[in-house]
């Protein structure tokens, strides 16, 4: 592929990774949008305070890399460091303007944390009941993205129904990512009695659609006429944050 091959390649094919370093040495990934500009140049845009504008500033190099829709069967690698300029927007068509300006209004890089969890109904007549939970938070943003938990990752959660020792407090990152408009949470769990016995809660499952700055903040039971989160003998409490 030539050079000109290469920037017809990026004018149709915006979807792709930076990848820099950050101080500690670790690699530091994001997804990106990539336009061209009047001069062949590779053009990816964002916001001051994004956290991959951070990572450029203080790494001595980045890279990056497109792929097409196949996924599979090409891909340019962006080798040459990127530099920061505050003002090369101004020059870019229109339309590349408006794909990259679509990445500075719309994609946020968040993180969901669940807080803490409340039983009604521990499953045990004569003491506490032993329960688990999985955590599954995926997004069809950016190719897809799927983070999955278990809480705890080994053994099990005791805890009664009684009234001041029913909740169990958690405050566990499930999921991290970049987001634009779509993120769809599911929690489930189940009782164990002492023969391994697994007796199932109501899962909960809640899907959020539109511009991530209308999810951001604090989910869970309050005083609306429907509780999507209190799910008969269980309720659950967590928070969207906007890293």
């Amino acid at each position: 592929m030539d050079i000109e091959q290469a920037k017809t390649f990026l004018a149709e094919n915006h979807r792709g990774v930076l990848a820099t370093y950050r101080q500690s040495g670790a690699l530091q990934m994001s997804p990106i949008l990539i336009g061209v500009d009047d001069e062949g140049r590779a053009i990816i845009s964002s916001r001051e305070t994004a956290y991959k504008v951070q990572v450029c500033r203080s790494s001595s190099s980045s890279s990056g890399i497109t792929i097409d829709s196949d996924w599979w069967k090409k891909f340019i690698e962006l080798l040459k460091p990127f530099q920061l300029d505050p003002h090369i927007l101004e020059g870019l068509s229109l339309a590349t303007n408006n794909l990259l300006m679509k990445e500075v209004q719309d994609e946020a890089r968040v993180k969901v944390i669940l807080e803490k969890i409340q039983i009604f109904d521990d499953r045990d007549l004569f003491g506490k009941g032993e329960f688990r939970f999985s955590t599954r938070v995926h997004s069809r943003n950016f190719g897809g993205q799927y983070n999955e938990f278990e809480i705890p990752a080994e053994g099990y959660l005791s805890v009664s129904d009684k009234e001041g020792r029913n909740t169990i407090d958690l405050n566990v990152e499930i999921f991290e990512g970049h987001l634009i408009d779509h993120l769809a949470i599911e929690i489930t769990g189940a009782e164990y009695d002492t023969k391994k016995l697994k007796d199932d809660l109501t899962p909960y499952r809640r899907i959020f659609q539109g511009p991530v700055k209308h999810w951001l903040g604090s989910i869970g039971p309050s005083n609306e006429q429907i509780e999507p989160e209190i799910l008969g003998s269980w309720a659950i409490w967590y928070r969207i944050e906007e890293i």
